[in-house]
């Protein structure tokens, strides 16, 4: 299993490797610039190339990136949907000047125009992101959602539409176990996962799953609200978490945390290898 958790850049991308480290992780997640900006610094070059450096000499397996969360490629307001486009294309370069391969991104929402609407713009989004960013060995992840609001894609078949329109090797899925779990798909335990994944792999299929974010919910099964929880103390539950330790197929993919506290990382870390060799 591929283990680790988001990770913050304050000082430096360099820094992310050295906290990754410190929590013995497998894999980092990292925000490619300040996610509550439109306008970020520029990308310092020398900075990409210390990163690079220090990943290949770590420990570490596996780097993904998370999109701005000023995002919405689905929303009918122009403005904000060409400010979202400029800003992907920025954050997928940022990602491939530091040798990330992976760029995960919320969806965002359709503002009330409806969901068909919503996913046609989404797809037309990241036509527009691949096509300008054809040369770049970046693969995008959508990332399910919890199904709150307006926003898009929180179900498989959602995923499944978006991903057909647009038509790419690049564009895949991350899954997120406190938004599957919300939107309405149980994984509490070995049988209830088994039937979660085969709708998965019926409507999306495992060569898409790109990366998983592993955060336990404060919410029921289908509630449809997004607020994680540590792993074990919410809804899902231990069980749950050991069942997607065991089940086949997740050996290669990078799963992170995004757990409350940061603090809690290098426990969590530890207890979902236990799970896996329970």
């Amino acid at each position: 299993m591929l283990l680790g958790a988001h990770v913050g850049t304050a000082g430096g991308y360099v820094n992310a490797v050295t906290s990754g480290e410190e929590l013995n992780a497998d894999v980092i997640q990292i925000f490619t610039r300040n996610q509550m900006q439109w306008k970020p610094k520029p990308l310092d070059r020398r900075a990409a190339l210390d990163f690079r450096e220090a990943f290949k000499s770590s420990r570490l397996k596996a780097a993904v990136a998370h999109g701005s969360y000023l995002i919405n490629l689905a929303t009918p307001e122009k403005k904000l949907r060409a400010m979202s486009v400029k800003a992907v294309l920025d954050e997928v370069g940022r990602c491939d000047a530091l040798g990330i391969g992976a760029y995960i991104f919320h969806p965002g929402s359709h503002v009330g125009s409806g969901e068909e609407k919503g996913e046609a713009r989404e797809a037309e989004s990241l036509t527009e992101i691949l096509s300008a960013t054809e040369n770049m060995d970046v693969k995008l992840a959508l990332e399910g959602m919890a199904g709150q609001g307006n926003v898009i894609c929180h179900d498989f078949q959602a995923i499944r539409r978006v991903l057909d329109a647009v038509d790419s090797e690049r564009l895949g899925v991350c899954i997120d176990t406190c938004h599957m779990f919300a939107a309405g798909y149980d994984m509490r335990d070995e049988d209830s996962l088994a039937e979660t994944m085969h709708h998965f792999k019926k409507e999306i299929g495992m060569k898409k799953l790109l990366a998983v974010h592993l955060n336990d919910s404060k919410g029921e099964l289908g509630c449809r609200r997004d607020r994680h929880e540590n792993i074990g103390k919410g809804k899902i539950g231990i069980d749950g978490f050991r069942a997607l330790m065991h089940y086949p197929g997740l050996g290669r993919i990078p799963m992170a945390l995004e757990t409350p506290g940061i603090g809690e990382y290098r426990r969590e870390i530890e207890l979902l290898r236990k799970l896996a060799s329970s």
